[in-house]
């Protein structure tokens, strides 16, 4: 499925699907990689489970926000665990379509110079 997206004109996809990842980026125009900390990637987590906790994601319908000490525990190691290799494939492609951001800040700084208007994004 998500092949069958990614040979479509526009498309937005948000992930780091594995089995799915080169073929991702090597079609996209565009690449936004969020390389935050740990630390930062679970207080976005809790943040998120706290103010949508029980309520259905818009975008996926059916579904509601929930915490699981296994998904805590993927979080907490997704660094140590997989960021290498999602680094190894970002490498294999284009540089000049790939955006990395350490942290929020530098995402709502690029935000707001690209698009001109304030957004804090979460």
């Amino acid at each position: 499925m998500i092949l069958d997206i990614v040979n479509k004109n526009k498309w937005i996809i948000d992930g780091t699907y594995r089995s799915t990842l080169l073929k991702r980026l090597e079609e996209s125009d565009l690449v936004i990689y969020l390389d935050y900390s740990s630390m930062s990637q679970i207080k976005g987590v809790m943040t998120r489970f706290i103010k949508n906790h029980g309520k259905e994601k818009e975008e996926i319908k059916g579904c509601k926000e929930q915490m699981s000490l296994s998904f805590f525990k993927q979080v907490l190691f997704w660094r140590k665990n997989k960021r290498e290799e999602v680094i190894n494939n970002i490498d294999k492609v284009n540089s000049n379509k790939i955006i990395i951001f350490k942290n929020r800040r530098q995402l709502n700084n690029w935000y707001k110079k690209v698009f001109n208007k304030k957004i804090v994004i979460e």
